[in-house]
């Protein structure tokens, strides 16, 4: 709530900031049996893992946003922890302007998830920056759309384990091949491509896909 915690060459942004966790605190105080008044009855503050529970998505990011850069770089380094164990070959540093941009779009697709709209042609906004520990993987270059549903989905490989990402990995490639066993009219591959996934991601061509995966360190499931 203090806005010297904040960048000074954001101050507008700053202040939504500090009014949006305002009315959290308001909102929640009055209930009794939650954590924000706890906090506030007995210590008269919040810390900040206590109202982190209470924010939206876009809360977050704007958060995050608005953070002095010493305080965003350290956010980004724990964020680094998920990409070695994703990349263990991974020695880098992760900028907090391409983390920014990987939480914007993850959001946006987030949101679309949220309100049951439909994915097929959506693209974000903005291209996220061009992080080579990710893309130089996939084969994307910095000339690359970087705006797709698939897109997002790699780079989730910042922010959650190894077995997270695999979990999730998995079940998606699962449920891609239960709806190629419903298709009659149209390929897969034409709901792949829209959705910016590679041709055969789901596994047609298992031999290279479990090739590419293993270099990724992804264990696919023996079931799909």
């Amino acid at each position: 709530m203090d806005i010297n915690s904040y960048n000074h060459k954001k101050s507008l942004s700053v202040a939504h900031v500090i009014s949006s966790l305002n009315n959290i605190l308001r909102k929640n105080r009055q209930y009794r049996n939650n954590s924000i008044n706890h906090y506030l009855t007995n210590y008269n503050a919040v810390p900040i893992w206590v109202i982190i529970d209470y924010l939206t998505f876009g809360d977050l990011y704007s958060l995050l946003n608005c953070l002095p850069d010493n305080l965003q770089n350290r956010v980004a380094n724990d964020c680094a922890e998920f990409i070695v164990s994703n990349n263990p070959n991974f020695t880098g540093q992760f900028p907090p302007k391409t983390m920014l941009s990987f939480i914007k779009n993850i959001q946006e697709i987030r949101n679309v998830c949220a309100h049951n709209n439909r994915l097929i042609y959506f693209e974000c906004r903005s291209d996220t920056s061009y992080f080579p520990a990710i893309h130089s993987h996939y084969g994307i270059t910095p000339e690359d759309n970087r705006r797709s549903v698939y897109s997002t989905f790699i780079n989730l490989q910042c922010f959650v384990s190894k077995v997270e990402y695999a979990k999730l990995h998995n079940s998606i490639r699962k449920k891609v091949n239960t709806l190629n066993n419903q298709l009659k009219s149209i390929d897969i591959n034409s709901i792949l491509l829209l959705l910016g996934f590679p041709k055969n991601w789901n596994g047609c061509d298992k031999k290279e896909q479990q090739s590419n995966n293993k270099k990724r360190g992804i264990t696919i499931g023996t079931h799909l």
